[in-house]
C-alpha cells in the first residue's frame, strides 16, 4: 500500500493556493497542467518540460479557457519560446486574434477582429537583420484603412491617416 501511494504521489501532485482572496488549484500529472478558476472549472491547460538548465518551461500547445469553459484561446510553445500560429477567442466563440511566432520572433501578420468579424487591425513584422519593422494598418467601421502607423525597434517612424477616414 505505500508503494502505492507514492507512486500515485509521483504521478499526480496537486497544488492549492490563494491568490488575491480566489482560489487556484494546479494539477500535475506526466507534465501535464492544469489550473482552475475559482468556480472550478479549468483555466489553462498545458505540459511542461526541462530545458537544457533543468528549467521547466512550456512545450506544446497551451489552452487558455473563460471562467465560463469556453475556450479563450490556444498558443504554441517549443521550449518555452512562443511558436506557430496562437489564436483567441471572444467569450462567444468568435475569432478575435490571430498572431505568429517563429522560435520566439513575432513574424507575419497578426490581425483582430471585432465579434461581427470586422477588422480591427493588422500588424505586420518583418526584420533585416536585427532591425524589427512593423506596419500597422487601423481599419474604420466601413472596413476600409483608417491609419497606418510604422514602427523600427518598438519607435513610432511615422503615422499616416487616410483622409476622411476616423480610427
Amino acid at each position: 500500500m505505500r508503494i502505492l501511494l507514492i507512486f500515485l504521489g509521483l504521478l499526480f501532485t496537486l497544488h492549492i493556493f490563494a491568490d488575491g482572496g480566489s482560489v487556484a488549484v494546479i494539477i500535475e500529472k506526466k507534465g501535464l497542467k492544469e489550473v482552475f478558476h475559482p468556480n472550478g472549472k479549468i483555466k489553462f491547460r498545458y505540459f511542461v518540460k526541462k530545458d537544457k538548465n533543468g528549467k521547466f518551461v512550456i512545450d506544446g500547445i497551451k489552452q487558455i479557457f473563460y471562467p465560463s469553459g469556453q475556450l479563450r484561446g490556444r498558443e504554441r510553445y517549443v521550449f518555452g519560446k512562443p511558436d506557430g500560429t496562437w489564436v483567441y477567442y471572444y467569450d462567444t466563440g468568435e475569432q478575435y486574434n490571430e498572431i505568429h511566432f517563429d522560435h520566439g520572433k513575432k513574424v507575419k501578420t497578426w490581425t483582430r477582429w471585432n465579434k461581427d468579424k470586422s477588422i480591427i487591425d493588422k500588424v505586420t513584422f518583418t526584420y533585416k537583420g536585427d532591425v524589427q519593422y512593423v506596419k500597422q494598418e487601423i481599419y474604420s467601421k466601413d472596413g476600409k484603412v483608417a491609419k497606418i502607423i510604422k514602427y523600427k525597434n518598438g519607435k513610432v517612424i511615422s503615422q499616416k491617416k487616410k483622409k476622411g477616414e476616423s480610427a
